[in-house]
């Protein structure tokens, strides 16, 4: 629409002083009654290598019953969701419990509800329920009727890589990538292949934000 208009890439090394600057006061706002502003806001934006969504999903995960401990945060983002899912279900369920639930939200073209999971899973109602709740961190609610989808692209670009390593363990996402836990299945029905994103994984303009993962 506008072929001569001079570009801006916000993520450029250019704007990292803005970036900063706007994380900062973000911050500051929200956490204006915080025992700890001060110390906290500097060590936040310190970590956060000038990432909003490091900020965003913080402060989301800070509400949790299992919300890191405000020192010694990781820095970036993806090693912040490593010691958070780490944290959320340790190393030995993630397999049999958790896999075939993050592995369907991080294919699916739209909102999965509980019974889809369940469906596509074979796990029981009780089990999609527990997995939803402990992973809050990483999921948000579509809206009414309930259904369920990673809370950011991001989220989904992590999940590729195979080994999560944190200081609680290695969490091994192989199995999302398995047929057994019903991402085929999924891929099959509700998932088509992209033939216009690049390997990395950006959204095309279709604003449809899906992968297609290989099967062994």
């Amino acid at each position: 629409m506008f072929p001569e208009a001079a570009g801006f890439l916000l993520s450029a090394a250019d704007n990292d002083d803005a970036n900063a600057r706007d994380i900062r006061g973000f911050l500051e706002a929200r956490l204006a009654d915080h025992p700890q502003k001060t110390e906290l806001v500097d060590q936040i934006v310190a970590k956060a290598e000038r990432n909003f969504q490091y900020v965003t999903f913080l402060l989301k995960q800070m509400t949790t019953e299992r919300a890191l401990p405000p020192t010694g945060l990781p820095a970036g983002l993806h090693p912040l969701y490593r010691e958070s899912l780490a944290r959320v279900i340790g190393v030995e369920t993630w397999r049999q419990k958790y896999a075939p639930i993050m592995g369907l939200l991080s294919v699916a073209r739209e909102a999965l509800s509980e019974e889809q999971l369940r469906s596509y899973s074979k796990h029981g109602e009780r089990d999609v329920s527990d997995a939803l709740l402990d992973l809050e961190q990483f999921i948000e609610d579509a809206g009414s009727p309930a259904a369920y989808r990673l809370y950011h692209q991001s989220v989904s670009d992590f999940l590729r890589e195979r080994d999560l390593k944190s200081s609680s363990g290695t969490v091994k996402t192989s199995s999302i990538c398995r047929r057994g836990n019903g991402t085929a299945r999924l891929r099959r029905t509700t998932c088509r292949t992209d033939r216009h994103r690049g390997s990395s994984g950006i959204p095309t303009a279709t604003g449809i934000r899906h992968r297609t993962l290989p099967t062994r």
